[in-house]
């Protein structure tokens, strides 16, 4: 069974943030949550909402969280509790282009959403760069993503504090989806006609938030698997 979430707004002392989920309980009594930003709407973008959902929730984080909960003890409890930020973020950001190639985005400006925080994502690696290697203040930060992305001061402006906070974790939602894609394309390209994308998923999936070399190794062996006709 997987848990679907619920949505809501913040809890006043979180209200300024920019949208986020947690996870169910493992029995399914606390149903999953999505935290929807509602504090100063006027300074918000639409565009970006649909792009917050899939990343947030379904297919984003709120698939594996669930899977990983279900898997029991199939999994040590590290890869069902904790949190890889390589594996969870570069996966929620897969997801926003997976909801595409799912044609989900209902208009165009919400596809313009999805560009937008994309290049958000890529401009935060310079970012979070010049602020724990070249001594950006947070003020040439802002000014930098202000002037190079698409989002609203507001969300920046709590953005960049977590940044602050946090050395490298912002890094890891392109650098963790640019492996996951790199790792698809690589098997497409070797299983031809027998690659099968829900399968690839199945593999990524289903050992919990483990790292990201780890999950190179899993992709590899099924790689290997189906040539020899094992799968």
């Amino acid at each position: 069974m997987i848990f679907y979430p619920r949505r809501k707004p913040y809890p006043a002392f979180a209200a300024s943030g920019s949208g986020e989920y947690h996870s169910s309980s493992e029995d399914g009594e606390r149903p999953g949550i999505y935290y929807i930003a509602v504090i100063e709407p006027e300074q918000r973008s639409q565009a970006t909402q649909q792009s917050t959902l899939y990343h947030e929730t379904y297919p984003g984080h709120h698939l594996p969280g669930a899977i990983a909960l279900e898997l029991g003890g199939k999994v040590h409890s590290i890869a069902r509790y904790l949190w890889n930020s390589g594996y969870s973020e570069g996966w929620a950001l897969y997801s926003e282009r997976l909801a595409e190639e799912l044609d989900l985005y209902n208009r165009p400006l919400d596809k313009m959403g999805l560009l937008s925080d994309q290049s958000a994502r890529t401009v935060r690696l310079v970012v979070d760069s010049g602020i724990h290697t070249k001594g950006w203040s947070r003020d040439k930060a802002l000014e930098y993503m202000l002037n190079n992305c698409g989002w609203s001061r507001i969300d920046i402006e709590n953005e960049i504090n977590r940044y602050i906070s946090w050395p490298g974790q912002t890094n890891s939602y392109m650098l963790g989806m640019l492996e996951i894609k790199r790792l698809r394309t690589l098997a497409e390209q070797r299983l031809q006609a027998r690659f099968k994308l829900k399968s690839f998923h199945r593999r990524f999936l289903e050992n919990g938030s483990i790292t990201l070399p780890m999950v190179e190794q899993v992709i590899m062996t099924w790689i290997e698997q189906v040539e020899v006709g094992n799968e």
